[in-house]
């Protein structure tokens, strides 16, 4: 059965590749998916281009999935946002423009509500991982 409080969003294919999916309502979604960004970005790069668009000291943290063996990103991030408004207005800014940081402007950004909500990333079994590269932003308030 849903959950109270869960809606359906009917995007067309989301990061686990699913095309209808269970998400918080809007009051409670905090958590963006940035895709289609840089390879070369690491957790630092995205905490910048979000301080650049405003954001700095409104995000709970950053987390930005890494290939083991290149060390380059997956070319996409996920950012808890301490309030949904937040979360909202970065998903506008970021959709169908260059991520700041992007050495391409042919490559334009993606931001979507994250499936899993919080600032942890968690399975597809629903268990939070361990060393998971999971870190606090370092917001300078």
């Amino acid at each position: 059965g849903r959950d109270a409080g869960f809606v359906a969003d009917a995007s067309p294919q989301g990061a686990f590749g699913q095309t209808a999916r269970e998400l918080p309502s809007t009051e409670a979604r905090k958590t963006v998916m940035l895709q289609r960004i840089q390879s070369t970005l690491t957790r630092c790069d995205v905490e910048r281009a979000l301080d650049s668009l405003g954001f700095g000291g409104r995000y709970e943290s950053v987390y930005v999935p890494m290939h083991r063996g290149s060390g380059l990103s997956m070319r996409y991030a996920f950012v808890t946002f301490f309030s949904a408004a937040d979360a909202a207005v970065c998903i506008d800014m970021c959709t169908g423009r260059p991520f700041p940081g992007a050495e391409s402007h042919d490559l334009l950004c993606n931001a979507e509500y994250a499936r899993h909500q919080g600032p942890a990333p968690v399975s597809r079994r629903g268990v939070r991982r361990r060393g998971s590269g999971l870190q606090p932003a370092k917001n300078k308030a």
